[in-house]
């Protein structure tokens, strides 16, 4: 009777991983179709932004999708579009933007997007994707001048522990 309950547990834990991983491959595959079928969408590009650094964010290697370079540049493609076609929707598509090239340890790119999004709107989402960009790399610098005045006063060993 425990070796079967062992199984059972066994099953099920197998089970639910296949599923995590398959539910962000329906979530990308469904949202890259909507996203093609409305280029320049903002709501269907942030659906499939958020699905992209949805898998890419999960801890455990096995509950994501495969995820390529060839999809990430789709992705940042569609979101050029949908920022032409909706600039008050910049803000937040960029800053999703830098989200997925940060998950995809890609720093350039989403440190761009994060400054991209910044410019277009200062936003909380965006600001603090940018920080957290400058402050792997140490640019301290960069960021009294994102942040101005206020962390002007700050020496590299305290704003360290806020990035």
């Amino acid at each position: 009777m425990t070796a079967l309950r062992w199984q059972l547990a066994l099953l099920v834990a197998l089970v639910a991983c296949a599923s995590t991983r398959e539910k962000h491959e329906a979530w990308i595959q469904d949202s890259g179709r909507a996203m093609e079928r409305s280029p320049g969408g903002a709501r269907e590009t942030l659906s499939h932004l958020d699905a992209l650094a949805s898998s890419m964010g999960e801890q455990q290697e096995g509950d994501r999708a495969l995820v390529t370079d060839a999809m990430l540049e789709r992705a940042s493609s569609f979101t050029d579009k949908a920022v032409e076609e909706s600039p008050d929707d910049a803000p937040v598509l960029l800053a999703r933007l830098g989200l997925m090239w940060s998950l995809a340890r890609q720093p350039k790119q989403a440190e761009d997007s994060f400054r991209a999004s910044v410019a277009a709107k200062p936003t909380l989402e965006g600001l603090r994707g940018l920080m957290n960009e400058l402050g792997k790399r140490e640019a301290f610098d960069d960021v009294r001048r994102v942040c101005g005045a206020g962390a002007a006063g700050l020496t590299d060993h305290d704003l360290a522990p806020h990035l």
